[in-house]
């Protein structure tokens, strides 16, 4: 079973919680940005366990399009902020990585059992967003 539609919308979350985490030095804004992530990867991995036959595949359909969409406007959102200063950057990671983590499992859990139904397959590509973010450009060393 291709796992690259579930991988999709996990490394979109798993970058943006990365570039949060790393650009922290305003703890308000940054943390917000993490939890509205960490938040949707949730809700989209309960609207996902919602499925359980092509019907409520179908109803699922524009809710997960929501997630999707949602989470790459935070992705955007990560990426545009200042990067942070180290100790708040390794504080952040230290609070939310392993939550990220055990949620992106489930994602992805949830994401594999849905694609066995049917009408699963298309449902989880509903998750993944047309207009992905731009990968970002290595930085240039001085």
């Amino acid at each position: 079973m291709r796992t690259g539609m579930v991988m999709g919308p996990a490394l979109l979350a798993s970058a943006a919680v990365l570039a949060v985490a790393g650009a922290a030095r305003q703890e308000s804004s940054y943390e917000k940005v993490v939890k509205d992530m960490l938040a949707t990867v949730q809700d989209a991995t309960k609207t996902l366990g919602a499925i359980k036959d092509q019907e409520t595949a179908d109803a699922a359909g524009p809710k997960l399009e929501e997630h999707g969409r949602k989470l790459l406007a935070l992705r955007k959102q990560a990426d545009s902020l200042p990067q942070p200063e180290k100790d708040e950057k390794d504080r952040l990671e230290l609070l939310y990585r392993t939550r990220f983590d055990d949620a992106l499992k489930k994602l992805r859990n949830e994401s594999v059992r849905v694609k066995a139904l049917p009408g699963g397959d298309e449902a989880v590509k509903r998750l993944s967003p047309k207009d992905k973010a731009p990968e970002k450009e290595p930085k240039k060393e001085p």
